[in-house]
């Protein structure tokens, strides 16, 4: 083994965590920390007669880390060192040091609580801040405090916030050990450039396979697929120059990591994805060329769904990148973005814990106790929106009844896949399918799968059977076989699951009809209904009320309601579905009767009508309608008077007697308000009109029968008969003037209530009119023949006296067929 350089730190490394129990190490890329260190905590006996666990995020390092160590030590791997990943385990009755992914280790703590025979537990790459990652600290953390102050951790990390870990770890010991790095010379791309990514890749391989003539080339790429198109535009020059083309990625066999990983004697061109940036070092490399993208999967709040995306990487993961440049000599890293787009970059990444589903966390630590979320030892708590989700999420699934776990949980926890593919698998038990569920489950688990395009026909109303069919035909042979592989080791966990209650198999179903109920189960809160658009493409309106297009090859054609298993976030920032399944509405109803809502209401239609109409939704999603051929005659006519109500036009038609009345009530409220008379309020006056329009069905009905009966008149029987006459006594709504009454004016704009009628209804009458119980004098508004105002007066007496006089013989003479009579010795025109 060549010498490291940590080597010089390792005795104090070693002593320090002795003494202390606990230790952060804020260890450069490249001074091999994730090998050197484990193996000499291993020598010096610190986790006495326990084993060690070193928890990466990574299978792909897992399992590298153990074979270097273990070739170290002249071993194979499986003897004093070994590696558990999922559905491969290599430790054997002498493995004393394993190297484990994070979600494993989480898992273990389930089953034994607290890590008997496990003496140390290191926790490497802690900066990348997995989601496992977060809760292995915390419930190790946790432990220590708790049954466990013997056993030792550590945390260790190229690019980590080493003070804060260390306050979390009450004040844990920090030690720093610089890499052995050699200078790497950065290049960014001059412009932003709207070419393939596969070409810009092939052209870079290109120029350093011309300008260098030896060292490896590390290309960063975000997917599988990136890869892949990367592969095939580089072909014709890996040909030309006699360059080894590799791709490297968690999802290949062990070969061929094997192969992209280890010295060779052809120049290699390494594609890989982000699993190249930390903890597995891969010799050779002269040169980085960085796409400065990286595929994340996130959980979308506006579909619930997770989502794959594809985003740019922070700067911290760039600085990463091009280190792998400079690991074992100097080198050059080309970035194909700009200078300014990285200076505009984030720092570091988004924790997971902030963006991810936390389901399948949330059931693991109810499973363990946890029912204190502000008490439980996070090192970054998610916020309680976040798990309240995921809380949700899992009751629906039927894992949790209040804070503790169901058998079905239970069953749930055993099975190593996420929450929902695992209810999968218990529903597929309890129909007895448990062997077909495990391979939907192993389908859907595989993202490359997931990503192939569905072949169209055939296939019934689901994408998933059509997967389930053809997948073997469709992919290559490495991805079926670790299809295969997944799926017989869940087969091998659910066959060994306890005893549970079976479902009712439905009258003559067969077993694709089985496998979409078992689909339905584990995916409850995707349920939407299809509709085709104008241009010909489907649709699905979700529960959230938002819309998502379904993926043209989908064999989902006709069927009117769906689940939505896979969906992605477009360039123009839609949703596609890429996976559906159809469901038939029935099954809801005898699934989740209990989630089923039933509603009955009254519309009105555009045309004016009032309908009843029956629905029922699921989730917010239209099961059901039916028109019912009755009306309440109360809710319609409600209905009605406010449709009326909100058409000011329409109100004022019908309300000129009503604002009549109101202006006298108002007006004996403020002069005389110790009657207690005061205007109807908005709401009595429209209750009013709905009794009224009881038996009343459209708009006009209602229009017509408010103008006929009067609402005003409807309204003042509402008084008692006390009230009416007092009413009328203080607030008139007439007077006699002459042969006739003339109606009362209450103004509404603070105007003195008045009355106008012609000069010659006046004669005979000396004092002016009082109303308010005396207390206020009418304005009079007497009234040429012309209808014009000859004079607006309080005194009546005076203008017979004055004015009048003055007036009479104009008068006379402009309207000479009217009397106009002199005054006499009262003071009132004399009759003729």
């Amino acid at each position: 083994m060549s010498l490291l350089p940590i080597e010089a730190y390792l005795p104090t490394i070693v002593e320090t965590l002795r003494a202390a129990g606990r230790l952060v190490l804020q260890a450069a890329p490249g001074a091999g920390k994730t090998t050197r260190a484990p193996a000499a905590f291993l020598e010096a006996g610190l986790a006495g007669a326990g084993d060690i666990v070193v928890v990466v995020p990574r299978r792909l390092a897992a399992r590298m880390a153990a074979r270097f160590v273990a070739q170290a030590r002249g071993e194979t791997v499986g003897q004093t060192i070994g590696y558990t990943v999922r559905f491969d385990d290599r430790t054997g009755p002498a493995t004393r040091l394993r190297f484990v992914t994070d979600g494993l280790l989480t898992r273990r703590l389930l089953a034994d609580p607290t890590l008997r025979g496990t003496g140390l537990v290191v926790i490497d790459e802690f900066h990348e801040r997995h989601l496992s990652t977060d809760l292995a600290l915390a419930r190790i953390r946790q432990l220590q405090l708790q049954s466990r102050p013997d056993l030792k951790l550590v945390v260790m990390s190229a690019t980590l916030d080493a003070e804060r870990v260390a306050a979390f770890l009450d004040q844990a010991p920090v030690i720093a050990v610089p890499g052995r790095t050699f200078p790497v010379v950065i290049e960014h791309a001059p412009a932003e450039s709207s070419a393939p990514l596969s070409h810009r890749v092939a052209a870079a391989v290109e120029r350093f396979a011309r300008e260098t003539s030896d060292g490896d080339m590390l290309v960063f790429l975000p997917g599988m697929a990136d890869i892949r198109a990367g592969l095939r535009a580089c072909a014709p020059v890996a040909a030309r120059h006699d360059l080894a083309l590799h791709a490297l990625h968690a999802a290949l066999p062990a070969a061929e990591q094997d192969a992209a990983t280890q010295p060779s004697a052809r120049r290699k061109v390494v594609l890989a994805t982000n699993v190249a940036e930390s903890a597995i070092t891969i010799e050779n490399i002269a040169v980085v060329i960085d796409s400065g993208l990286v595929r994340r999967v996130e959980h979308s709040p506006w579909t619930g769904f997770p989502q794959a995306t594809t985003g740019r990487v922070a700067q911290a993961s760039a600085v990463q990148r091009a280190g792998r440049a400079g690991r074992t000599r100097p080198g050059h890293c080309l970035r194909l973005y700009t200078e300014a787009d990285f200076n505009l970059r984030p720092a570091f990444e988004t924790p997971e814990i902030h963006r991810t589903d936390l389901a399948e966390a949330v059931l693991e630590l109810r499973a363990a106790g946890v029912h204190d979320w502000p008490a439980f030892p996070w090192f970054e708590s998610p916020g309680e929106a976040a798990l309240g989700l995921a809380e949700q999420v899992l009751h629906r699934l039927g894992a949790l009844e209040g804070n503790a776990l169901t058998p079905i949980g239970r069953a749930m926890l055993a099975l190593p896949t996420t929450p929902r593919l695992a209810r999968l698998i218990v529903e597929g038990k309890r129909y007895g399918i448990e062997a077909e569920a495990c391979r939907v489950a192993a389908l859907l688990g595989e993202r490359d799968v997931r990503a192939a395009p569905t072949p169209q026909g055939g296939y019934g109303e689901s994408d998933v059977l059509a997967l389930l069919d053809t997948f073997e035909t469709a992919n290559d042979p490495a991805t079926v076989a670790r299809v295969r592989r997944a799926e017989r080791q869940l087969v091998g966990l659910a066959r060994r699951l306890p005893p549970l209650p079976r479902s009712d198999r439905p009258a003559q179903s067969d077993r694709d009809t089985l496998l979409e109920r078992c689909l339905l189960v584990a995916f409850p809160d995707r349920v939407g209904r299809l509709r085709r658009r104008v241009e010909g493409e489907r649709e699905m309106v979700l529960p959230s009320g938002g819309q998502a297009r379904l993926a043209p090859s989908s064999v989902v054609t006709t069927a009117e309601l769906a689940l939505a298993l896979d969906a992605e976030t477009q360039a123009d920032g839609t949703t596609l579905i890429r996976l559906a399944s159809r469901i038939e509405s029935d099954w809801l109803l005898e699934l989740f009767f209990d989630a089923i809502e039933e509603t009955d209401t009254h519309e009105l239609r555009a045309d004016g009508r009032i309908v009843r109409r029956r629905r029922l939704r699921y989730d917010g999603v239209l099961l059901e309608e039916q028109v019912l051929p009755t009306v309440e005659p109360e809710t319609a006519a409600r209905l009605l008077v406010e449709h009326l109500r909100a058409d000011a036009r329409q109100a004022d038609a019908i309300g000129r007697a009503l604002e009549r009345l109101q202006a006298r009530l108002a007006f004996v409220a403020a002069q005389v308000p110790e009657a207690g008379l005061k205007p109807f309020t908005d709401d009595a006056v429209w209750a009013a009109a709905a009794t009224l329009c009881l038996g009343c069905r459209t708009v006009e009905e209602v229009r017509r029968v408010l103008l006929a009966r009067g609402l005003a008149e409807h309204l003042l029987m509402q008084l008692t008969p006390a009230q009416r006459q007092q009413l009328d006594r203080l607030a008139p709504e007439s007077l006699p003037f002459g042969r006739r009454r003339t109606s009362i004016v209450y103004p509404t704009d603070g105007q003195l209530p008045y009355v106008a009628a012609p000069i010659q209804d006046f004669f005979g009458l000396v004092e002016t009119p009082r109303i308010a119980g005396g207390r206020m004098p009418l304005t009079l508004h007497l009234l040429a023949p012309n209808r014009r105002p000859i004079q607006v007066t309080t005194d009546l007496g005076g203008f017979w006296k004055r004015a009048y006089r003055e007036l009479r013989p104009q008068l006379a003479r402009r309207y000479p067929k009217h009397a106009f009579p002199e005054i006499g010795d009262d003071g009132q025109p004399r009759p003729r």
